[in-house]
């Protein structure tokens, strides 16, 4: 379902969904943040099935906690031509998309400041790490349109309905030289999306 939003100038969306909650009774150590969530923002080139290449921008939560790099998506959003150019049934949420936007956010998040279990130690390929990423998506996703009335070029957005985890999806890793290769191990399901108010969900990662 496809929905719009109008903006203005100095409005803001709605409250943004924020980070998964921690668990009750949390306390960080004052110089440790182990497990503590960041929010991060990333613009970058995004290719779509039929070839163009468009400007898309992307927003997650990320933490390490105890030796493992977690990702939270929350945003995608790029231009409504964009979408429009592809052909029917295109989706945002596909494996092509999504891959793309998986490989932008993946980098080592654990370091010596943030970890009580120690820095995982990446092999090199063609050897595998045990997993040492997870990849969580929310509970529910929309597709929006949202239009501003400041003359901003309108924007489609991929966004999650909640910060409850829905899924996650766990990745080994290798370093070949030059970049990090990714391995997709399987994937957990822990909240199933109830399909409301336009919000639905997807997890796997071997989907088309």
């Amino acid at each position: 379902m496809m929905c719009g939003i109008l903006v203005g100038a100095n409005s803001a969306l709605a409250q943004p969904i924020g980070c998964p909650a921690y668990p009750p009774g949390t306390i960080f150590v004052e110089n440790n943040n182990n497990c503590k969530w960041d929010i991060r923002i990333y613009n970058f080139p995004i290719l779509m099935p039929n070839g163009m290449i468009c400007d898309a921008s992307i927003t997650w939560c990320e933490r390490c906690c105890n030796g493992v790099s977690e990702f939270f998506f929350k945003d995608l959003s790029l231009l409504p031509s964009c979408i429009n150019a592809q052909a029917p049934g295109f989706s945002l949420q596909s494996k092509f998309i999504m891959d793309q936007v998986r490989k932008a956010m993946f980098h080592p998040v654990c370091n010596e400041s943030n970890t009580l279990g120690g820095v995982p130690v990446i092999p090199p390929c063609p050897d595998h790490s045990q997993i040492v990423y997870y990849f969580h998506k929310a509970q529910c996703y929309s597709q929006t349109t949202t239009y501003y009335t400041d003359g901003r070029d309108p924007e489609v957005h991929l966004t999650a309905c909640s910060n409850i985890i829905g899924c996650t999806n766990y990745y080994s890793v290798c370093f070949d030289g030059t970049n990090y290769q990714y391995e997709y191990v399987n994937t957990s399901y822990i909240a199933v999306c109830p399909n409301t108010n336009g919000c639905f969900g997807f997890c796997d990662e071997t989907q088309p």
